[in-house]
């Protein structure tokens, strides 16, 4: 394995009659395998990945021993040789990463001690044959990316033991097969990019060990089926083109089931362009479901029960909710909206068991047509960053039996028609006066009362101090859900004066600190390094405000050097992390954010090396820019070393190091990886020059979409090896 082996596989191999395990694998053998070794008798594993032989041999079939046979990442062409399906003992094959052409034969029902098969990336095409049921230790079925058509056959369903099913990128058509309900024990179902219709089959629900559910882009139409609540452990459903979950630009209709809000892992949700009839409570409080809330929510022209709260959704709340004329109940609370109280929003006159937006980051003033809803029973506008003058409309509200406008920046006397309330109804307020309150109003006070930051206002601090000329900036991190206000005396002491051991990283703007507060939440801490420059001033609050309004678990500021307790299992993980996060921020948030920075925050660490080339021409940031700063990352994560390293050599950067690598003999390709990363498994190795590819192509980029579904398939096929495949002795 890993000898940089050339020329034909010698037939006098066959000579070591009592072999049991051949490995030549990550070689460069060409040719077809020697029709002799169909004299293998004793051979049980064979494996020949990652080489360039192109022919099968029929006499594959007289190695009655074999369990598993690893031809994948060849040349192989022609047709699956029928031989291959007299291997009765075999449970492992991998033909994937080939040119394979035609059909899978009903022979495949032969194979009833297979557990993996794996024929991805081939132009195969036809339809799967009804004796795919046949095999009942089936684990792991892999055709994506391949060109079958026709309906999955029904008996499909009879391969019990399936954990892993992914068809994307073929042709499949008509209904998914009910009979998918009966795999108890299927963890990933993709079937993304088909040409599937008709109805969701509700037995999908019955699948309860099912984590990823994906069935993007395909004609899928009618309801959603509320047998999906079911599914506990879910923990991404993609009914569009997402990383979550995304009801996006289908044709389902009818209600959304209240049930789905079982699925407690679920992070994402959006209802634009559906045909969402007849929908009358929705219900998905106490998740964690992110982003804006799309102003066709008003279409849901029935709707009576809105309850969102608990969440961690942003942006303003939309006008166009004032559509839902027979609203009922609104709950927005404990969220992260921000921006004005739509004055519309005094057009839901049936509005009467409780309009909840409280704890938000919502601004402006109390809209006096809130004091037109006569029939509501409960207003809390609490913890939020509110100003102005409680409006007189709003003591005249007489149905209101509960109100909480606590912790908010309101300000003047308030109106007799309030004093009836408690004086906890307003606390919080430091500028609000008279009754019930203790504080008593008079001008001067009014006019020159001291301002103050609430205990709910503050997401970002900027605090200015004059040190030898310098300006300190500080950018408190996206964790202040409490919005506890930081002392200045806590940072510093956090930071020992921002003291130079406490640096992670810096960047165009500046250097950044970690401090860790006597509260024990820990923030990032910026300091400018320049003052009275508006260009600075106007990019600094941009990225105060860019940073407030992105949420997704993937986009977090790494703070450890990539080293050498890390192994490839981590590194891949933190590779799919890092494309997560990026795809989020080009195709999920309106509007799309270029990331402009990304890198490997070191101690030393600036953006020299990970800047795409074009930009030192254009100077212009784009998203092929950030994949291209995203590849040098996954080139770093392989290789060990920064992309200024001193090691490639005068007027060679880190690409063309690789790329010289990856086009010279196995030997010299292997120096291209991380030592502590060896030895690797064969689909381990290849795993690793597959990110390395995705980087050293840079006048053909992929979008970042198309990075994290390759590295989500270099994972899946990364999962499978470490659970399935057979120690080679």
């Amino acid at each position: 394995m890993g000898n940089g082996l050339e020329g034909s596989i010698p037939k006098s191999l066959v000579n070591l009659g009592n072999l049991e395990n051949l490995d030549l694998s990550v070689n460069k053998f060409s040719g077809g395998i020697p029709e002799e070794f169909g004299n293998f008798q004793k051979l049980v594993y064979m494996v020949m990945s990652d080489n360039k032989l192109s022919d099968i041999p029929m006499q594959i079939g007289e190695c009655l021993s074999l369990k598993q046979l690893d031809l994948a990442d060849n040349q192989l062409n022609g047709s699956l040789p029928t031989q291959l399906f007299e291997l009765l003992n075999l449970t492992d094959l991998y033909l994937n990463n080939n040119t394979l052409i035609g059909t899978i034969p009903a022979l495949i029902g032969n194979l009833n001690s297979v557990e993996t098969l794996t024929l991805y990336h081939n132009n195969l095409h036809g339809e799967i044959p009804k004796e795919i049921g046949l095999l009942g230790k089936l684990q792991n079925f892999y055709l994506y990316e391949n060109q079958f058509s026709g309906e999955i056959p029904l008996e499909i369903g009879n391969c019990s033991s399936l954990q892993m099913l992914d068809f994307f990128g073929n042709q499949f058509t008509g209904r998914i097969p009910v009979t998918i309900g009966r795999l108890k024990n299927l963890k990933l179902l993709h079937l993304r990019q088909n040409d599937f219709s008709r109805e969701i089959p509700s037995t999908l629900g019955n699948c309860k060990e099912l984590t990823i559910l994906d069935l993007a882009d395909n004609h899928f139409s009618g309801g959603i089926p509320k047998t999906l609540g079911f599914l506990e452990s879910m923990e991404q459903l993609m009914l569009y083109n997402n990383s979550l979950e995304d009801l996006s630009i289908n044709s389902l209709t009818g209600i959304i089931p209240p049930e789905l809000s079982s699925c407690k892992k679920l992070t994402h949700i959006d209802l634009d362009n559906n045909l969402l009839d007849g929908l009358l409570v929705l219900s998905l409080d106490k998740n964690s479901l992110n982003g804006t809330l799309p102003p066709e929510i008003g279409d849901l022209s029935s709707l009576k029960v809105l309850n969102l709260e608990r969440n961690q959704f942003y942006g303003q709340i939309p006008a166009t909710i004032s559509k839902l004329s027979k609203l009922y109940e609104l709950r927005l609370s404990q969220n992260r909206f921000d921006g004005d109280i739509p004055a519309e929003l005094g057009q839901l006159h049936d509005l009467q068991s409780v309009l909840d937006l409280g704890n938000n980051n919502l601004t402006g003033g109390i809209p006096p047509s809130i004091g037109i809803l006569s029939k509501l029973e409960g207003l809390d506008l609490s913890h939020n960053e509110l100003v102005g003058k409680i409006p007189s409309q709003i003591g005249g509200m007489s149905s209101l039996g509960r109100l909480d406008l606590s912790y908010n920046n309101l300000q003047g006397e308030l109106d007799e028609q309030l004093s009836h309330w408690p004086a906890d109804v307003f606390a919080g307020n430091f500028k609000l006066c008279g009754r019930p309150l203790v504080t008593q109003c008079n001008t001067e006070d009014t006019e020159h009362v001291r301002s103050r930051l609430s205990t709910s206002s503050v997401v970002a601090i900027t605090a200015t101090l004059t040190l030898a000329g310098v300006v300190i900036l500080l950018l408190v991190g996206l964790i202040l859900v409490s919005r506890r206000k930081h002392q200045w005396e806590d940072i510093m002491e956090a930071t020992h004066d921002l003291s130079d051991e406490y640096i992670i990283g810096s960047g165009g703007f500046g250097t950044i600190y970690k401090a860790e507060l006597p509260s024990g939440e820990i923030v990032a801490v910026k300091k400018i390094l320049r003052k009275d420059d508006p260009f600075m001033d106007r990019s600094f609050a941009r990225e105060i405000q860019t940073l407030g309004r992105i949420r997704h678990g993937h986009l977090e500021s790494t703070t450890k050097k990539v080293g050498i307790n890390l192994d490839w299992e981590i590194r891949l993980k933190i590779a799919v992390g890092l494309a997560q996060g990026v795809e989020y921020l080009h195709h999920d948030c309106v509007p799309k954010i270029i990331h402009r920075d990304i890198k490997i925050l070191t101690w030393f660490a600036g953006s020299y090396g990970y800047i795409a080339p074009e930009y030192a021409y254009t100077l212009k940031a784009t998203e092929k820019s950030d994949v291209y700063s995203m590849g040098i990352v996954l080139m770093e994560l392989v290789t060990g070393r920064m992309p200024t390293a001193r090691t490639f050599g005068v007027n060679i950067d880190m690409v063309r190091w690789v790329e010289s690598h990856m086009e010279m003999s196995a030997l010299t390709r292997d120096e291209s990886v991380d030592p502590a990363l060896k030895p690797l498994l064969p689909k381990e190795e290849s795993g690793v020059f597959q990110l390395l590819d995705i980087a050293t192509v840079p006048a053909e980029r992929p979008t970042s979409r198309q990075v994290c579904d390759h590295l989500f398939h270099i994972s899946n096929t990364s999962k499978m090896v470490d659970s399935e495949k057979k120690t080679i002795v």
